[in-house]
């Protein structure tokens, strides 16, 4: 009987030992989600900043956040959508592409969007694209600058494609 009452009380210290474990997990899966949150929006912070009171080609850019859409920077016609893919993976897109909300605005048809993958690494670290290197968050040849720069290129690119309808 000794046994079993023993037996029982490992069952038990097994299973709260697996329970505090699973707690402990749990918060720091929900620390890193919170970090990895707050990091996206510094980032897209660092992006505002960036373009703010700047123009490219006469349009000055624009930032928008509406609880309905996701927040993006706005380029005369086009958009660049901050989207979450897996915010506890850390894992991130900029769609490049129309605005949203403004599909009727589209006669030719919409553009074909485009998507930049963007990696958080860590506490200012980001890899943009397929890059091997790690850029912070904001500042010379950062990330912001990496987005934007990307944002400009597919406006051009987009415009010219335009010119030919």
């Amino acid at each position: 009987m000794a046994k079993f009452d023993e037996f029982l009380r490992s069952r038990e210290q097994e299973d709260k030992k697996r329970s505090d474990q699973e707690a402990s997990a749990a918060a720091e899966q929900q620390l890193v989600a919170q970090q990895v949150s707050r990091a996206w929006r510094e980032l897209q912070d660092a992006v505002k900043a960036t373009v703010d009171g700047k123009e490219y080609k006469g349009v000055a850019f624009k930032w928008r956040a509406e609880k309905a859409v996701a927040p993006c920077l706005i380029l005369h016609n086009l958009a660049a959508s901050f989207l979450e893919q897996s915010r506890a993976a850390g894992a991130f897109t900029v769609q490049f592409g129309g605005i949203p909300g403004n599909e009727s605005f589209w006669k030719l048809g919409p553009p074909e969007p485009e998507y930049l993958d963007v990696q958080f690494l860590g506490p200012d670290r980001w890899r943009i694209g397929f890059s091997s290197s790690a850029l912070k968050t904001k500042g010379d040849d950062s990330a912001a600058e990496e987005i934007c720069a990307a944002f400009v290129r597919y406006y051009d690119n987009f415009q010219r494609t335009r010119k030919s309808f």
